[in-house]
């Protein structure tokens, strides 16, 4: 049994991960670098060493201060990339690339007004797997992909409503993105958009909030 299908039979929500081993990796180095130089710099204090304690009491606050802000953005990114409901498909804007990308959409997802996106099962006319996305205004655009065709509405994070007007008619995933392969998550989305019935079985969006943390 697929990903997808098993999350459905559990009437869970079939969810795909964002691929964020990098991510993970820089709070956990930063925190390690803030400990060492804490460590140094009480040595250095006991050990009655003025001349060059003051300069690494300087840098502890620097570090804590990176430190805390990786691990921000890893909490904030620590979310999923793809979520399937009854209603349609919840998409992370962080991770996709839409094919009409605007100044005001960057802007949008930077600020926070909106991080997530949502494509309607009526509306999404195909989900694919491509070699590469030379259309999409984007680095690595001649690596595989997964491209959702249908439009794409923002979802306001805080009322967690849908936007008045979507922000595109395309999106793509690249696969530096995915935990498995854009081939692979396009197969276990492709039976709810062929099946109605099937899609019955999801649990509602709305039940929840749109978006959920």
């Amino acid at each position: 049994m697929s990903e997808a299908s098993s999350a459905a039979a559990t009437a869970r929500f079939p969810t795909f991960s964002a691929n964020l081993l990098l991510l993970k990796m820089l709070p956990w180095m930063f925190s390690g670098v803030t400990l060492l130089l804490l460590v140094i710099a009480i040595g250095e204090w006991m050990n009655e060493r003025p001349t060059s304690a003051p300069s690494v009491w300087q840098a502890v606050p620097i570090s804590v201060g990176i430190t805390v802000v990786a691990w921000w953005t890893y909490r904030r990114y620590e979310r999923h990339l793809l979520r399937l409901g009854r209603e349609g498909v919840e998409i992370s804007l962080c991770f996709a690339v839409l094919r009409s990308w605007n100044l005001g959409i960057f802007s949008s997802i930077l600020f926070g007004r909106t991080r997530y996106g949502f494509i309607r099962w009526e509306e999404l006319s195909s989900i694919e797997a491509r070699s590469s996305i030379p259309e999409y205004p984007c680095r690595g655009r001649f690596s595989p992909a997964l491209i959702l065709t249908g439009n794409v509405w923002p979802i306001l994070n805080r009322t967690s409503s849908v936007g008045d007007a979507p922000l595109a008619d395309a999106l793509a995933i690249q696969s530096a993105w995915i935990t498995s392969s854009p081939s692979r998550v396009a197969a276990q989305i492709e039976p709810y958009l062929k099946d109605p019935q099937l899609r019955q079985t999801l649990p509602s969006l709305r039940e929840t909030d749109l978006a959920a943390e």
